[in-house]
């Protein structure tokens, strides 16, 4: 679980940098969404907890993707 799950209830904001950092799996999603978008390519990301998907959104929004919340 991300670091950031337990505190998204106290709404701390992080920088962009400081939400990749404190995970792993952050860290490749980011590496992997960079080449993606580089290649013009489409990417699904399904979650079903909800503090994970506030943080997902978020990181999204402050990388500057555009992204469709369903």
């Amino acid at each position: 679980n991300h670091p950031s799950l337990w505190e998204y209830n106290k709404k701390i904001q992080k920088s962009i940098s400081e939400i990749i950092k404190s995970s792993g799996k952050l860290i490749v999603l980011d590496k992997l969404l960079k080449q993606f978008v580089k290649e013009q390519q489409k990417v699904i990301i399904f979650a079903r907890m909800n503090g994970l998907i506030k943080l997902l959104k978020d990181y999204l929004k402050k990388s500057e993707y555009s992204f469709e919340y369903i």
